[in-house]
């Protein structure tokens, strides 16, 4: 794990080596120390990081406006992927725009570093995070095969394709995000990969105006809109149809049940949509463990939908299709009249 550490304090730059000198995983650092930040900038502009500690305030500063260390990060933010911890004994120096930035995590001065600081380092580090989008990452090792084993036999069309450059542009953008899919969901026996329940939301949204797919919040309930793609991209629906998400907590018989191998059961039940009239959502970040309930509906014009309702999140497509599909399955039931089962066994038993 590669570490830039910009900071022009003596005492605290040994008291970094001392601690990553003595930690349990040494032999897995490399530091680089710089006390300035052009020179740290000149440093970044040639190498790659895992994660990066910045002091704010450099040698020749003076007031919050020139608080060098914001440069630094300015120049990571804008040109590498990697978390930063901000060590500083004035957070408030620090820019507004990275201010409450998870991935840019103001730390205060004379916090112990080895009981502190670097386990948030290997914490965030072993997440993986630089691996998928490090300068030389798993995303780069999947555009490479991409590019070099897919694109190929797609080329000649993209060549002769008369739309406008900046539309192609974007359908070749299109055209290899649904390959890294493909390539990103199979591990490497070829077979489909466990996914993790952060993969299902979308969050925020992308977008700011409703979709299939998108969770809305109505003072505190959430619901998700279920009215056709197609119908929503070309302006058809007159109305919008959208589905109630319950967390699990809030249904009746899970509520009923105290905490015991019964109810484990029946949220085991719920997790693996053995009930056609709901779909499990998982927990993630703010949204609690829930499911979908397919019979209760709420259909309302554009403009109280504007009015009402914030658009929260959204479900990611390969997700919504296997709920939309459910949604169907669930009105499509065909039911038909039932026999007296008794008596018809019987006459067809005596007559056989």
């Amino acid at each position: 794990m590669k570490i830039l550490i910009i900071e022009d304090d003596e005492g605290q730059i040994r008291t970094y080596k001392r601690a990553f000198k003595h930690c349990d995983r040494v032999d897995e650092i490399e530091c680089e120390f710089f006390k300035r930040s052009s020179d740290a900038i000149k440093e970044l502009e040639v190498n790659e990081y895992d994660a990066a500690i910045v002091d704010l305030k450099l040698e020749g500063d003076s007031g919050t406006d020139n608080a060098s260390g914001n440069e630094v990060l300015n120049h990571i933010f804008e040109n590498s992927r990697y978390p930063v911890f901000v060590v500083s004994g004035n957070t408030s120096d620090l820019e507004e725009k990275f201010r409450g930035h998870p991935l840019i995590e103001p730390v205060n001065r004379g916090v112990e570093v080895d009981k502190d600081l670097l386990p948030k380092i290997f914490s965030r580090h072993d997440t993986g995070v630089t691996k998928v989008f490090g300068g030389k990452g798993h995303f780069e090792k999947a555009l490479d095969k991409i590019f070099w084993s897919h694109l190929p036999y797609a080329m000649k069309h993209w060549e002769e394709s008369e739309s406008d450059p900046e539309v192609k542009e974007k359908q070749l953008l299109r055209y290899t995000i649904s390959h890294l899919q493909e390539l990103l969901g199979v591990n490497n026996d070829g077979r489909e990969d466990v996914r993790d329940r952060a993969e299902i939301y979308i969050k925020p949204s992308v977008r700011d105006s409703a979709f299939n797919g998108c969770i809305v919040n109505n003072e505190g309930v959430r619901f998700l809109v279920m009215t056709p793609a197609c119908s929503l991209a070309q302006s058809k629906s007159e109305f919008l149809l959208l589905v109630k998400i319950i967390p699990l907590k809030c249904l009746e018989k899970i509520r009923k049940k105290e905490k015991s191998n019964s109810r484990r059961t029946i949220i085991k039940n719920y997790i693996e949509n053995k009930n056609q009239r709901y779909h499990f959502l998982p927990h993630f970040d703010n949204i609690e463990a829930s499911v979908i309930d397919f019979e209760q509906l709420v259909s309302l014009t554009e403009s109280d939908f504007r009015e009402k309702y914030n658009i929260e999140c959204s479900i990611s497509p390969s997700f919504q299709k296997d709920i939309v599909n459910r949604f169907s399955t669930f009105y499509a039931r065909q039911g038909s009249p039932d026999f007296d089962f008794e008596s018809l066994s019987e006459d067809i038993n005596n007559s056989l």
